[in-house]
């Protein structure tokens, strides 16, 4: 039986996926539960449709990031922290306290997981940080200061 998945189904297709199964397996699991519905002209046209849109989507995103990155080449990101007279901080400085100052101050938004980071921020003074998607890699200096 031809079927289109409406949700993920592990081990068997992915949303959108137009699958042939057995159909005791349709009938009786994926149709009842919602999972899948029969394929039907109309119902291979929507997904096709749907599938292009989510193309030019991923494209407009990955536009977007890769501007994004461009203006933040080379910028200046301050995040004050507590710290004690030798300068080390009582907090560390993680990825999403990176990204949420990027946001705040540049307003540029890059997801938390292209920051390069080893370990987290544990000094005041300037750090290199390095953002990579989609093959492009940019540096940006984060100024960690001590605040109140």
């Amino acid at each position: 039986m031809k079927i289109i998945f409406l949700k993920d189904v592990p081990g068997s297709g992915k949303r959108n996926d137009i699958k042939d199964v057995a159909s005791g397996f349709a009938a009786n699991y994926l149709i009842p539960n919602k999972l899948a519905v029969t394929a039907t002209d109309i119902g291979m046209r929507r997904v096709e449709l749907e599938k292009a849109q989510m193309m030019v989507e991923a494209k407009l995103e990955k536009d977007l990031l890769l501007k994004n990155l461009s203006s933040l080449n080379g910028s200046r990101v301050t995040i004050l922290g507590k710290a004690n007279e030798e300068g080390h901080l009582f907090a560390g400085i993680h990825k999403k306290e990176i990204r949420d100052q990027i946001k705040k101050e540049l307003r540029i938004e890059i997801p938390e997981d292209s920051i390069e980071l080893k370990e987290p921020i544990k000094t005041l003074g300037e750090v290199p940080i390095e953002v990579e998607s989609y093959g492009r890699k940019v540096t940006f200096t984060l100024s960690v200061e001590k605040g109140k």
